[in-house]
């Protein structure tokens, strides 16, 4: 069973980074999943792209959960992704990312809805007062 996970983040960071495989996920998880890991103060959606059973790294983070219970993506898909990273010099965490569908993870940009001015409960001096 392997001990640490490969993965990468979706930011255009130049690197790939090393988590623990918690004993609960050794038998599940497999390249391609998507998990959820500790990222700075953080969490943030990884895909697994290579399982080991051997790091340099000292005490790694674990991994805190698979967030689809199937892998997302192929090793075929990973591959490709490693090759286009290192043949474009484009962070390994965006080529990974394209094939994955927008909005996938929990973890989603922030969207914003303009209000009407007649319905803002905390009026402005500027805002448009209905009409009469």
């Amino acid at each position: 069973m392997p001990r640490y996970a490969e993965v990468a983040i979706h930011a255009a960071v130049p690197t790939t980074f090393t988590y623990r495989v918690p004993d609960d996920l050794a038998e599940a998880l497999m390249v391609g999943h998507l998990v959820d890991v500790g990222f700075k103060t953080g969490r943030q959606p990884a895909v697994v792209l290579r399982l080991t059973d051997s790091t340099d790294i000292q005490d790694p983070k674990p991994i805190r959960g698979l967030m689809h219970p199937t892998p997302l993506l192929s090793p075929a898909a990973v591959r490709l992704a490693r090759r286009l990273s290192d043949e474009t010099l484009a962070p390994i965490g965006l080529c990974v990312w394209l094939w994955l569908p927008p909005n996938l993870s929990q973890y989603t940009e922030p969207r914003y809805r303009l209000l009407d001015a007649t319905r803002c409960p905390a009026r402005g001096a500027g805002a448009r007062r209905p009409a009469s």
